[in-house]
């Protein structure tokens, strides 16, 4: 739990929206080759394993992933009363973990 916490801020910090790309292409899907980059990044810099880093990474990309869709939707139905713009954490719940 503590490293999902982590793993989010480090991505606010850096300005990194795991919805867009290089982490999602234009189908959005996942693009494994750069998320992967981003864990060993990450697990060298936490000096934590790889493994467990982008499992939570992962998490993380769904979770956005799904968030981004809800705030297009969101947007689309009340004139972005709910969207991308309410929140600090690029579409990662505050509440993750």
């Amino acid at each position: 739990a503590q490293l999902g916490h982590i793993l989010r801020d480090k991505l606010v910090q850096e300005n990194i929206d795991l919805s867009e790309p290089p982490y999602t292409n234009s189908d959005t899907v996942l693009c494994s080759t750069s998320l992967t980059a981003l864990a060993m990044r990450f697990a060298e810099e936490l000096k934590t394993h790889f493994l467990d880093v982008l499992q939570g990474l992962e998490e993380l990309w769904m979770m956005a992933r799904s968030n981004d869709i809800c705030s297009d939707m969101c947007r689309s139905l009340s004139q972005g009363v709910y969207g991308r713009s309410q929140t600090s954490y690029y579409g990662y719940p505050q509440h993750y973990f």
